[in-house]
C-alpha cells in the first residue's frame, strides 16, 4: 500500500475594541480584519509513477477557522468593522503520464471552514466625515463588497460585518487513456 497525504489547520483571529474617548462619527472606532490563506494539496503529476501491491491512497484535508470582531460599543461614536476572509484550496489528484498501478485507489479532498465576523456599533453611530477624499476602513469595505439595499448602495454604516469565503476543493484522476 502507498499513502500520500497533506493536511493544513489554520486559526486566525482579530479583535478590535473601541475606546471610550472616541467620539467622532466620521471614524471607525473599532476595525478588525482576519485573513487566512490555506492550501493543502497532495498530487501526482508530470511523469510520476507508482506501483502499489495494495491500495494507493491520496488524502488532503484543510481546516480553517477565522474570527473577526469589531466592537465599538464602548466608544461614544464611530463605526465598527469585522471582516473575516478565507481563501482555501484543498486538492488530491493524479494528473500524470506515468504508470499508476494499484489494487485499489482512494482519492479524497476535504475542506472545512468556520468563518465568523461580528460588529457592534457605538452609541453615536457612524456618519460621513464631510471630506469626499477620505474614507474609513468600513466605508472602503462597503464599497469593495458592493453593499446595497433596494434603494441603492450603502456608503456608511454604524456596524459592518463581512465574511468572504473562497473555496476550491478537488479530487480527481486525469491520466491518458
Amino acid at each position: 500500500s502507498v499513502t500520500l497525504s497533506a493536511a493544513s489547520t489554520i486559526t486566525a483571529s482579530a479583535q478590535a475594541q473601541g475606546l471610550p474617548e472616541v467620539i467622532d462619527v466620521g471614524v471607525d472606532a473599532a476595525a478588525a480584519t482576519a485573513v487566512a490563506d490555506s492550501t493543502a494539496a497532495v498530487k501526482m503529476s508530470g511523469t510520476s509513477s507508482v506501483s502499489a501491491s495494495g491500495a494507493l491512497t491520496l488524502t488532503s484535508s484543510n481546516t480553517v477557522t477565522v474570527t473577526a470582531s469589531g466592537d465599538a460599543s464602548s466608544s461614544g461614536a464611530g463605526g465598527a468593522l469585522g471582516l473575516a476572509v478565507v481563501n482555501e484550496i484543498t486538492e488530491a489528484y493524479i494528473d500524470s503520464t506515468g504508470i499508476i498501478s494499484a489494487d485499489d485507489m482512494d482519492i479524497t479532498a476535504t475542506g472545512s471552514e468556520t468563518v465568523t465576523a461580528t460588529a457592534k456599533s457605538s452609541a453615536g453611530g457612524a456618519n460621513e466625515d464631510g471630506d469626499a477624499g477620505t474614507k474609513t476602513e468600513s466605508q472602503t469595505k462597503l464599497e469593495d463588497y458592493k453593499a446595497e439595499t433596494s434603494d441603492g448602495s450603502v456608503g456608511v454604516a454604524a456596524a459592518v460585518a463581512i465574511t468572504d469565503l473562497s473555496r476550491q476543493t478537488r479530487a480527481y484522476i486525469n491520466t491518458p487513456a
